[in-house]
């Protein structure tokens, strides 16, 4: 789930071009991360990883993402991470992808 109130307020604030840039390098930063999760599932920076994951999440408006990096980040604390919490992190980031990417389409032919 998006939170479109949250993508509109950082679009207002950024401008359209702006916007369209520092989206695209979040977006840039997360499939790296999301990367990096799918390889590495008991590094023991996988609670950094998921911290990251969730601050870039909460900054574009991806709630469900964040919701579920927090779960990860709770449990990599305490030993491994649920392969149910790694899937539902990895299925919300792209389940939203190509909702930001239509609207970054959108940015760039007016």
């Amino acid at each position: 789930m998006i939170d479109w109130d949250r993508v509109m307020h950082l679009r207002n604030e950024l401008g359209d071009d702006d916007f369209g840039e520092v989206v695209d390098l979040f977006l840039k930063e997360l499939k790296a991360e999301i990367e990096e999760l799918k390889v590495n599932h008991s590094s023991e920076n996988l609670e950094a990883s998921f911290h990251s994951l969730k601050g870039c999440a909460l900054n574009l408006g991806l709630s469900d993402l964040a919701k579920h990096c927090q779960a990860g980040e709770i449990q990599s604390r305490s030993g491994p991470v649920s392969s149910q919490v790694m899937d539902k992190a990895l299925s919300s980031f792209e389940a939203a992808l190509p909702e930001y990417q239509e609207l970054l389409a959108s940015l760039k032919d007016p």
